[in-house]
C-alpha cells in the first residue's frame, strides 16, 4: 500500500504542477482536450513495441497532443467554431479513436482498456525493477521522472511562464515567445498523462491537472502559492483517497478524484465565509 500511495503522490503532484498553469491561464478545456486525445499516441507507441508509460509511448502522446493543438486551430479558423468547441470535437474523436484502436488491438498489446481508462493502482507495486535490491514500481520510477522534468523546466522558464500566464499578449510584445511556452506546457501536459495513465487511467487524470488548481486558486492570490497549495492538496487527496478506497474496497483512483471535489467544495466554503468576512470589516 505504501508504494501505491507514494506512486499516487508523485503523479498527482505532477499534474498539479501542469495544471496549475493551465487553470491560470484558462486553459483547462484545452488541457482536458490533451488528456483524452493522447490515448492514440499512446496505443500507437504500444502497437510499434514501446510499452505503457515508455519513451515511445510518451513521444506518440505528445505527437497527439500537438495534432489535437493544431486540429483545433484548423477548426477554429476553417470552420468558424468557437475554441470550446473545437476543443470538444477534436478530443472527443480522438479519445473514441483510442479506445477502438486500444479494443481492436488488446490481443496484441500489454495493455487493458478498463485499466488504461480507469487506471489500477492496487496493482502498481507488482510491475516493479530492482534498484540497489529494493524493488521500486515502474510507475513510480515514470512519476518521480516526469515530476523532476516539470520541477526543472519550470525552474528554467519560470520568468516566461509567468508572463506568459498572465498576459501572453503582452508577454510576445517585449520578446516572450509566448507560443512556444503555450506549446511547452501542452507538452507537458501530455507527457504528465503518461505518466499517470498507468496509476489512474486517462480519464480520471482530468480531475488530477484541473481541480487541485481549481481549489487552490479559491484560496490564495500568487501564482507560487497558488502552486503549493495544489500540489499539498493534490498530494492529500492522493493518500487520503487511497486510504478510503483500500478500506471501501472500491476503485482507488475514483475515491481520489471524489476527495478532491470534496476539498474544493470545503474551500468554496471556506472563500465565501472569508469574502463576508471582509464586507463586514
Amino acid at each position: 500500500h505504501g508504494w501505491a500511495m507514494a506512486t499516487a503522490a508523485v503523479v498527482s503532484a505532477a499534474a498539479a504542477v501542469v495544471g496549475s498553469l493551465l487553470v491560470v491561464r484558462r486553459m483547462s478545456l484545452l488541457g482536458d482536450a490533451i488528456s483524452h486525445a493522447v490515448l492514440p499516441g499512446i496505443v500507437a507507441g504500444v502497437l510499434v513495441g514501446g510499452r505503457p508509460g515508455g519513451p515511445l509511448a510518451t513521444l506518440g502522446a505528445v505527437v497527439a497532443a500537438l495534432v489535437t493543438v493544431w486540429l483545433a486551430e484548423l477548426l477554429r479558423g476553417k470552420a468558424r467554431l468557437s475554441e470550446d468547441a473545437a476543443a470538444g470535437v477534436v478530443f472527443t474523436t480522438l479519445f473514441a479513436a483510442g479506445v477502438a484502436l486500444l479494443s481492436a488491438a488488446a490481443s496484441r498489446v500489454d495493455a487493458d482498456p478498463g485499466c488504461v481508462l480507469y487506471g489500477m493502482l492496487e496493482l502498481v507495486p507488482f510491475d516493479s525493477v530492482s534498484i540497489a535490491g529494493v524493488e521500486v514500481p515502474r510507475a513510480f520510477l515514470s512519476g518521480v521522472v516526469v515530476l523532476a522534468a516539470v520541477l526543472v523546466g519550470l525552474w528554467l522558464t519560470w520568468r516566461q511562464q509567468l508572463a506568459t500566464a498572465f498576459d501572453a499578449d503582452a508577454a510576445a510584445v517585449v520578446g516572450i515567445p509566448a507560443r512556444a511556452m503555450t506549446i511547452g506546457l501542452l507538452c507537458a501536459t501530455a507527457v504528465v498523462t503518461v505518466a499517470s495513465f498507468e496509476a489512474v487511467g486517462a480519464v480520471i487524470v482530468v480531475a488530477m491537472l484541473v481541480v487541485p488548481a481549481a481549489t487552490a486558486e479559491l484560496l490564495v492570490a500568487t501564482l507560487p502559492q497558488l502552486m503549493l497549495v495544489a500540489v499539498g492538496l493534490a498530494v492529500a487527496a492522493a493518500c487520503s483517497g487511497y486510504a478510503v478506497a483500500w478500506q471501501a474496497e472500491t476503485n482507488a483512483a475514483g475515491m481520489i478524484a471524489v476527495m478532491l471535489g470534496v476539498g474544493y467544495a470545503a474551500a468554496v466554503v471556506v472563500a465565501v465565509r472569508l469574502a463576508v468576512g471582509r464586507r463586514r470589516v
